[in-house]
């Protein structure tokens, strides 16, 4: 989805989109992503902890129904952890 051109890629909409959350792995991820979207169906899955195991990788699935609430979960996401992809 990455066009060299500077154009912004077509995203057909609603889709579920994928987000890389890291956070500390001592963190409740389900119930912070609940709270954080707020009655938005997601599907949360381990990905892998750091080296030394302080933090800890999830991919977030979410449907959304166009770019504001993409942008705008993208946004809620990096309130709760400390790093967002």
């Amino acid at each position: 989805m990455f066009d060299l051109s500077g154009k912004k890629p077509k995203i057909s909409y609603p889709c579920f989109w994928s987000y890389k959350l890291i956070l500390e792995a001592d963190k409740d991820v389900k119930s912070l992503v609940s709270d954080a979207l707020a009655g938005q169906e997601s599907k949360i899955s381990f990905s892998h902890f750091s080296k030394d195991k302080k933090y800890a990788s999830y991919d977030v699935q979410v449907q959304v129904f166009g770019d504001s609430q993409r942008i705008e979960n993208f946004e809620k996401l990096k309130k709760i952890a400390k790093f967002v992809l």
